[in-house]
C-alpha cells in the first residue's frame, strides 16, 4: 500500500490495522500512529496501551493521507531523538 511504501522510504516497518478489526494485533514498535477522523474509545484505549507497553510515542492524525503519515513518522522520529514532546497530535 502507499502507507507501507511511505514507511519503508523512512526505513520503518508498518503494521497497518483497519478500523474494522475488532481488536488490532498486539505489536511492538518505535511508535504508534492513529489515523482517524473519529476515535472510538476501544481504538483510543488500544493505541494508548500499545504505546505504553512499547514505551513508544503516539501520534494522532485526522487526515488519512500519505503526507499526514509522513508527518506522523517524522514527529515520532523527533520524539525519539528528544526534539519534540511525546504524545503529539496532528
Amino acid at each position: 500500500t502507499r502507507y507501507q511504501q511511505t514507511a519503508h522510504a523512512r526505513s520503518w516497518d508498518l503494521v497497518h490495522v483497519e478500523a474494522t478489526q475488532n481488536r488490532p494485533p498486539r505489536v511492538r514498535g518505535d511508535g504508534v500512529v492513529v489515523i482517524t477522523g473519529n476515535v472510538s474509545h476501544p481504538l483510543l484505549d488500544h493505541a494508548r496501551e500499545s504505546a505504553a507497553k512499547a514505551r513508544a510515542p503516539i501520534v494522532y492524525v485526522k487526515e488519512p493521507s500519505v503526507s499526514a503519515l509522513r508527518g506522523a513518522i517524522d514527529s515520532i522520529i523527533n520524539q525519539l531523538e528528544g526534539t519534540e514532546d511525546r504524545h503529539a497530535t496532528g
